[in-house]
């Protein structure tokens, strides 16, 4: 009798890094493409007049615009990071074990780095 689970709870498991950026970077881009005509739709309402930049503009000061935006920022970060590793790896940059590690871990790193100062700057 087969004895190996037919459920796998996947919260269980303890991913390496380099498959958590892997996995990062795709849910980040799948946010990022979801949240396209949104960020289209503020656009052109901000390229439409003067006065619908300035309501679009009074918005941007309210803290929970501020939160998504930061939030959006940060996927953008980290999908840019993360996709300049995968880049690097497709031209044989950090393709083994430590290698791979070590640029994962700088991925988290600079982020993190980055979604600060974005957050100082836009509060």
């Amino acid at each position: 009798m087969d004895k190996r689970p037919k459920n796998l709870n996947l919260f269980v498991f303890k991913f390496p890094i380099t498959a958590l950026v892997s996995i990062f970077h795709r849910v980040s881009g799948v946010l990022l493409f979801l949240l396209v005509p949104f960020i289209l739709f503020v656009l052109k309402n901000s390229l439409l007049s003067e006065v619908n930049f300035i309501i679009l503009k009074s918005y941007f000061s309210l803290a929970i615009i501020k939160i998504f935006f930061i939030l959006f920022l940060s996927l953008l970060i980290f999908h840019l990071f993360a996709g300049v590793r995968h880049m690097l790896m497709d031209y044989g940059f950090y393709e083994d074990k430590i290698g791979g590690f070590i640029s994962a871990k700088f991925v988290f790193v600079f982020f993190s780095l980055f979604v600060l100062i974005t957050g100082v700057f836009i509060w």
